[in-house]
C-alpha cells in the first residue's frame, strides 16, 4: 500500500467507451500531460457490437496518439461491465482493474458520475469504486459528464482554443462513431454551455468567467478506500497548474 501512496503524477482516464477519452476526459488529460503527467487511457470496453472492436481499438489508439497519452485495453479486448455485481465475472472485472491500479499506483483518477445515463458509463463507475474501495486506494478522483449533467460539480476547468483544437483532431479519428453518431458538431457547444454554467460550480448568480470554453468535473479525495466529495469549488484557469486538485 505504501507504493500506492507515493505521489508520481499518473493520471489514469477510466473509458467506458473508446471516445470518452475525448468527449469525458480530454481537457484534463490535455492540460494534466502538457504538466509533465504520465496519462493513461483505460478503454474499459470496446463497445456491445464485436465486430466493430478491431476498428476500435485502432481508432482508440491513434486518438490516443494524437492526444500524446498511453492506452491500455484491458485484456485486450475490454470487459463486460454489464456483468451482475454478484456475480464471478464481475469479481474477475474488479481483479482486472486492481491490477491496472497495482501497475500503475495513480495520484489522480477520472472516471464517469454515477448517473451519466449511459449504462455503460454507470457500470464503469461502480467497477472503478469497487476496485478502489478493495484496494484501500489514497488519491484524487475526477468526475465527468457526459450524457447526463452531475447535480453538484465542483471544478470548472478552462479549455484553451488550442486544446480544442487538438481535441477535435483527437475525435476525428473516431470515424465509424462519428458516422453513427456526429458527436463531433455537438462538442464545441457543449464546452461553450459549460462556462455559461459556472455557477453550478460556484454559487448560484455567480459571475461566469471571460473564457470561450470549459470542462466540468466532480472532485472526491479518497483516503483509505474511503471517499470525500471536496466542498471547495475549484476554478483552474489556463495559467493555472492542476496541482491544487491533489490539494483539496
Amino acid at each position: 500500500m505504501s507504493e500506492m501512496s507515493k505521489r508520481k503524477n499518473i493520471m489514469l482516464l477510466f473509458s467506458a467507451h473508446p471516445d470518452d477519452e475525448v468527449l469525458s476526459f480530454g481537457p484534463i488529460a490535455l492540460r494534466a500531460r502538457k504538466e509533465g503527467w504520465n496519462v493513461i487511457n483505460v478503454a474499459v470496453t470496446l463497445g456491445s457490437d464485436e465486430s466493430q472492436q478491431d476498428r476500435r481499438i485502432e481508432e482508440v489508439q491513434n486518438a490516443c496518439g494524437h492526444l500524446r497519452i498511453k492506452v491500455h485495453i484491458p485484456h485486450g479486448a475490454g470487459l463486460d461491465v454489464y456483468a451482475s455485481r454478484d456475480s464471478e465475472e464481475w469479481s474477475e472485472n474488479v481483479t482486472a482493474i486492481l491490477d491496472i491500479l497495482y501497475a500503475h499506483a495513480p495520484d489522480v483518477v477520472a472516471v464517469h458520475h454515477e448517473n451519466d445515463w449511459h449504462p455503460a458509463h454507470i457500470h464503469t463507475n461502480i467497477l472503478v469504486h469497487d476496485a478502489l474501495e478493495q484496494i484501500g486506494w489514497n488519491g484524487a478522483m475526477l468526475e465527468s459528464q457526459y450524457w447526463h449533467d452531475m447535480f453538484n460539480p465542483n471544478v470548472l476547468l478552462e479549455v484553451p482554443s488550442s486544446d480544442l483544437d487538438t481535441l477535435m483532431g483527437a475525435l476525428k479519428f473516431h470515424t465509424g462513431e462519428l458516422e453513427r453518431n456526429p458527436f463531433d458538431k455537438s462538442f464545441e457547444g457543449l464546452l461553450r454551455f459549460n462556462v455559461c454554467r459556472a455557477e453550478k460550480v460556484l454559487v448560484k448568480g455567480s459571475r461566469a468567467p471571460e473564457w470561450e470554453y470549459a470542462m466540468s468535473y466532480r472532485l472526491s479525495l479518497w483516503a483509505h478506500g474511503e471517499k470525500r466529495v471536496s466542498q471547495v469549488p475549484l476554478i483552474i484557469s489556463e495559467s493555472d497548474g492542476i496541482d491544487p486538485i491533489m490539494e483539496r
